[in-house]
């Protein structure tokens, strides 16, 4: 049994490293909506393997990932409070918003891709709207390339 489970990790990470390599950000591991065949279940018939077990691995990986995300974020958080590029009143209100968006995010998770991408468009004008009623400039709290907030969302993608 343990082999076996060495062998979806390795199947799995080596997925994930393929994805990496051709720009895939996210792999999903739910029924695709098109009702192809999910890169889980792919994976489970190709190499005769439990799809709980691979799913599991994505599902692992994708928390690993996006708990160090929220670690990013609230680093940056941290250095823009040291740095006086916001205040410590407003990293507090911005983790609290930043919570309140993780929980819409959660809730878009089941929608159809452009159920979805609308609604997070709106979460993304509504950010905008917040930052800027609260004199937040996320730009400046921002690490590279906009690690720990995505497009003004305050953290991880779906």
């Amino acid at each position: 049994m343990k082999t076996k489970t060495l062998a979806v990790t390795a199947v799995a990470l080596g997925t994930f490293a393929l994805a990496g390599i051709y720009g895939v950000g996210v792999i999903k591991a739910e029924t695709a909506e098109n009702g192809r065949d999910t890169i889980v279940q792919k994976i489970a018939d190709k190499f005769k393997l439990n799809k709980d077990e691979v799913k599991a691995v994505f599902d692992e990986n994708r928390a690993e990932r996006q708990g160090k995300m929220e670690e990013r974020f609230e680093a940056n958080l941290n250095k823009a409070v040291e740095s006086g590029k916001i205040t410590e009143a407003q990293k507090s209100a911005i983790l609290t918003k930043h919570k309140e968006i993780q929980a819409k995010r959660d809730g878009l998770k089941d929608l159809p891709q452009e159920e979805r991408h609308d609604a997070m468009q709106k979460i993304h004008e509504e950010m905008e709207n917040w930052a800027k009623d609260n004199g937040i400039d996320m730009s400046q709290i921002a690490g590279p390339r906009g690690e720990g907030h995505h497009g003004g969302n305050f953290g991880p993608r779906l």
